[in-house]
């Protein structure tokens, strides 16, 4: 799916949700939570252009952005309203290193220890 695409999907997502919270208010009280404190932490190498695109596009419509660098990672917070989206990123990745790889490690198992 291209990014343009997704763009729409997204947005026509959010837009259904919105009016079901509209048309059915008690939803309201059950996805608030959700909704105002909408976290996305970064993991790719692509975190710093992430950040920037989403502090740029909120600034460009006029939503509330506040950017914090603290020594460990950068945090960018859009508030739309009572929507809050919160993206961070490690100084890491913002430093542009590579994403930390996982160890390889041999997978517990759920019978025993030679039985799959």
């Amino acid at each position: 799916m291209s990014t343009d695409e997704l763009a729409v999907d997204l947005a026509a997502g959010l837009r259904q949700l919105a009016d079901m919270i509209e048309q059915h208010p008690a939803v309201a009280e059950a996805v608030a939570y959700a909704l105002r404190y909408l976290y996305v932490p970064q993991v790719t190498s692509d975190a710093r252009t992430r950040l920037e695109t989403v502090r740029a596009a909120g600034l460009d419509i006029g939503a509330d952005v506040t950017v914090t660098n603290h020594p460990d990672r950068c945090e960018v917070l859009a508030e739309f309203g009572p929507v809050r989206l919160k993206l961070d990123a490690t100084a890491g990745l913002m430093a542009g290193q590579q994403p930390h790889e996982s160890p390889p490690y041999a997978p517990l198992r759920k019978t025993g220890p030679d039985t799959d």
